[in-house]
């Protein structure tokens, strides 16, 4: 009798398992997790139901649209999805079962995506996210290690596109984090340490986004994202992943450069220029691969490698003035200028953003939604960068040639003020940019002008100081900066006040 009763509890976790599949199969996830989580009750230790219920927990955490951060207003979702899965790897002593693979492959994925809202929700004067998204970061890293090694010792399906893809934005957002950690008020940076964690980081994640392209194994659960996951979209995330490793080392080449010795001068060099070079090889790629059919982000993102390469030799990176581009190719269908490079070319600063604005005027002739803002941004960006550069070599520069840029740089900008379709916060960036335009053009009134309208916009008020502050330090506004109609659009904004 008594055997009896200790193994109903059994058959009715058994049941509860069963139904609770076959609500997850049907995609009703509430009645899922209800029967999961009654298994659980009922058999504290069966894996099924443990598994189950973290399932059914993580994928309403996804659906329900955690809007501002991993933790509210579904921190309980998350908590049930990670405390179920952990649970499975401490009860699994075998260290090889399916349950275990499983477990451990949701884990980082779900943990992969918390860490990913947290960066997403981060503000320009909140670093919380670096924080907390470290031991995030730490443990997906750990979970995608463990179903690797259990997948390759036990036979277990491979980990998937979607699984390699996620462990490599894993090392990808950790690599961000540890910049941010970096640019972070106060922080002393060991820059050779630094740099190298940073490599490895980035070649890490680089060899998972290669291998989520390679992969045809589907690891397992499928989540919500994984049908728009094919090869072009990890093709894509990898090159916006080198292009923030290349980024970073534009922007911080002075402190990171004077501070490395020769071998690690020439190796940062060395790594820094391998990231573009793949980059531009693998834009240009999905660009042959989608054609004109790919819409407007494919041929976008060229652009923005090619505009990458001459900020960073624009940025006077190590002493590098040419970058060797590629070859290239218009996308099949295209009736813009052509911007093909029939072979390999040593390009300097001006050639690259030539390619850059060219590939832009490509995307832009393909339209859809958000285009014109960010392509119009980004055009506008390169351009202003392009002109800051000759501006601190007058002597090389006719004015009128810096004077044409700027313009060209004002048009791009005004058209992206104008964009319905982008939020406060990016029309801001699009007045502010102009104001740049303006005050190095040494046009006061358009400056004040176009700052007026930028500061409108920019709220809370708290944060509207913030921008005042750039504003009144910003070397863009050097010659305008005492002119009585931008002292007074400071002054009225914020209750700036000259010196």
């Amino acid at each position: 009798m008594v055997k009896k009763n200790a193994q109903k509890p059994s058959a009715e976790a058994d049941d509860l398992v069963t139904q609770g599949e076959a609500f997850l199969a049907e995609h009703k996830l509430d009645a899922a997790l209800s029967c999961f989580s009654n298994a659980a009750t009922a058999a504290p230790t069966r894996q099924a139901a443990l598994y189950g219920r973290g399932v059914a927990a993580a994928k309403l955490w996804e659906e329900s649209g955690p809007a501002q951060s991993p933790t509210s207003p579904n921190e309980e979702l998350l908590h049930v999805a990670m405390a179920s899965f952990r649970k499975v790897l401490q009860l699994d002593t075998t260290g090889r079962s399916e349950l275990r693979y499983l477990s451990a492959l949701a884990a980082g994925r779900v943990l992969m995506k918390a860490a990913d809202l947290l960066e997403q929700n981060d503000s320009d004067d909140d670093t919380a996210w670096v924080v907390a998204a470290a031991p995030l970061l730490a443990e997906a890293c750990q979970g995608f290690k463990e179903a690797e090694r259990v997948a390759e010792e036990w036979g277990h399906p491979d980990i998937g596109s979607g699984g390699w893809g996620d462990w490599g934005k894993a090392f990808s957002l950790e690599m961000r984090r540890q910049m941010a950690e970096a640019d972070c008020e106060h922080a002393v940076v060991q820059w050779g340490l630094h740099l190298v964690t940073l490599s490895r980081l980035c070649e890490d994640a680089s060899a998972k986004f290669d291998n989520a392209v390679s992969s045809r194994a589907d690891g397992g659960v499928e989540w919500d994202d994984d049908d728009e996951t094919d090869d072009l979209h990890w093709m894509t995330i990898h090159v916006e992943h080198l292009l923030s490793f290349v980024g970073y080392a534009a922007k911080h080449v002075d402190a990171s450069i004077s501070s490395l010795n020769e071998a690690e001068r020439n190796e940062w060099i060395r790594r820094i220029l391998a990231a573009w070079r793949s980059a531009m090889r693998l834009a240009d790629a999905i660009v042959v691969l989608t054609g004109t059919s790919g819409g407007w982000k494919h041929l976008a993102l060229r652009g923005d490698v090619l505009a990458s390469g001459c900020e960073l030799v624009c940025a006077g990176f190590a002493g590098v003035h040419h970058l060797h581009v590629p070859r290239l190719q218009d996308p099949e269908g295209s009736d813009t200028a052509s911007m093909q490079v029939d072979e390999e070319e040593v390009a300097n600063a001006e050639r690259l953003a030539i390619l850059a604005e060219a590939a832009f005027a490509q995307a832009l002739a393909q339209a859809g939604e958000g285009c014109v803002s960010t392509v119009s941004m980004a055009t506008g960006e390169l351009l202003l960068g392009l002109a800051r550069r000759r501006l601190q070599r007058p002597c090389e520069s006719p004015m009128p040639e810096i004077q044409d840029l700027l313009q060209r740089a004002a048009n791009a900008f005004q058209a992206a003020t104008s964009c319905r379709e982008s939020d406060a916060e990016d029309r801001a960036t699009a007045w502010y940019n102009l104001a740049c335009a303006a005050g190095l053009a040494g046009r006061p009134e358009p400056a004040a002008k176009a700052l007026q309208m930028c500061f409108r916009l920019v709220q809370p008020p708290k944060r509207r100081l913030g921008w005042i502050a750039e504003a009144a330090n910003d070397a863009d506004f050097t010659s305008v900066r005492l002119d009585p109609q931008v002292q007074e659009v400071l002054s009225a904004a914020g209750g700036y006040k000259k010196a």
